[in-house]
């Protein structure tokens, strides 16, 4: 530890990792529960792509592991959680597909593809975030003044996991954003961030009812396959997107000559 930095140094570099990350992640987690309720599909998978994103990265940096390099990609961070940390966080059957439709989205901000979401998402996406955040604390702390010590990661591993079997409130994080939006009856993200929520609320629901509405886009270039080499001269296309729409192109031409 650098001696000029003080004995703080490790709850300060907590701090930034929690503002920088967890906050930031909360924001966007709000954002994407305003976008569903608000019927833009694009905007849901951005900002739940984002919030997921930023909370494995707090989970890493509150461990004192290496970030960079993860850019966008969810199943790279989670990864590097289960090989560098002592422990894993394991998703049930709907968080693992909702996992891989933000990860297969890959932070897609000008409908290069295709998307399409499900209503329901948002309720997984409720119950992922809840798990997720309660992994956002440093587990390897008895006190933020005291550096990391390895002896307690266990217990503290053993109180997380008794609060996800137990009910949501059990979960809430100690001065998370969330938990302040909650608690304040004037904020104006609050109405987004309690909408048919029965993972934040302080409502005594056990049961909402939110559908499964289909919503569907396609992209420009699914439309128009054959213009993606001129545009990609306009603005950054990636390669698997041009060569996507290149294959594309060929089976429309196919069909074409076909009468199909």
């Amino acid at each position: 530890m650098d001696q000029e930095l003080g004995p703080g140094i490790h709850a300060k570099v907590n701090h930034v990792a929690i503002r920088c990350f967890r906050d930031t992640g909360d924001a966007d987690y709000i954002t994407a529960r305003l976008s569903m309720r608000s019927a833009l599909p694009g905007q849901f998978l951005t900002a739940a792509q984002q919030a997921i994103e930023k909370y494995q990265k707090c989970i890493l940096m509150l461990n004192q592991v290496d970030t960079k390099g993860l850019s966008h990609k969810l199943r790279k961070a989670r990864s590097r959680i289960d090989e560098k940390l002592n422990f894993n966080i394991f998703f049930d059957e709907e968080e693992e597909a909702l996992f891989a439709h933000l990860e297969k989205w890959d932070f897609d901000r000008y409908l290069l593809n295709s998307l399409y979401t499900r209503t329901d998402e948002l309720i997984v996406l409720d119950r992922l975030v809840w798990k997720l955040r309660q992994y956002c604390r440093p587990v390897n702390m008895v006190h933020r003044s005291l550096p990391p010590d390895d002896s307690v990661v266990n217990s503290n591993l053993m109180k997380i996991r008794e609060s996800l079997s137990g009910p949501a409130k059990g979960g809430r994080v100690p001065g998370g954003m969330l938990e302040r939006v909650l608690e304040s009856e004037i904020h104006p993200a609050r109405p987004g961030l309690i909408w048919k929520n029965l993972w934040f609320t302080d409502s005594n629901r056990t049961s909402v009812w939110i559908g499964r509405d289909y919503q569907a886009e396609n992209a420009p270039l699914f439309n128009f396959p054959e213009v993606a080499q001129e545009a990609s001269q306009y603005m950054q296309i990636n390669d698997n997107v041009i060569r996507g729409a290149r294959q594309l192109a060929k089976e429309k031409l196919k069909r074409k000559k076909n009468g199909t």
